[in-house]
């Protein structure tokens, strides 16, 4: 991020040698720049992230990835694990780690929980789970239940076709 900060206040300086007018308009354009990096920093994160869930997968790092979170309790580490347990589960959702994570003693950070938010809403709207995970899971998030349904659907659909 130090890059990201260095342009950051670079922009900051020349705004503040500009007029008025000038000033509100490049304050947006600042705002613009930081949320532009933190949109690729959760793009990364995301990659990154469904690619250890994916790796768990593989019976011969499983073993190696699940001994690295053991030992490393990073909040990176508690995320691919709960990507791994939704990608293994057939319709019941990890309600309680889910809880866990963004509301429990282990609660993540706010970035965390939202690239993990995101992730968990793809999920919930790409495939079918025991109604009452969803719910309870929809409660936990703040998600609309009816939303993702109709999501849902419209995904069904479109493999169909």
């Amino acid at each position: 991020m130090y890059m990201v900060d260095n342009i950051i206040n670079m922009v900051e300086k020349k705004i503040e040698e500009g007029n008025e007018e000038d000033i509100e308009y490049q304050s947006q354009f600042t705002e613009v720049i930081k949320a532009s990096f933190a949109e690729i920093l959760y793009a990364f994160i995301e990659a990154n992230l469904m690619g250890m869930a994916g790796s768990l997968s593989s019976d011969i790092l499983k073993e190696n990835i699940a001994s690295y979170c053991g030992a490393h309790n990073t909040e990176f580490a508690k995320m691919a694990q709960l990507e791994y347990l939704i990608r293994i589960s057939s319709t019941k959702l990890p309600v309680k780690e889910i809880n866990e994570l963004f509301k429990g003693k282990d609660c993540l950070s706010e970035i965390s929980q939202h690239v993990l938010k995101d992730n968990i809403y793809r999920y919930l709207s790409s495939y079918q789970y025991d109604a009452n995970d969803r719910m309870a899971v929809c409660a936990t998030l703040g998600f609309n239940n009816k939303t993702l349904l109709i999501q849902e659907k419209k995904f069904a659909t479109l493999r169909e076709k």
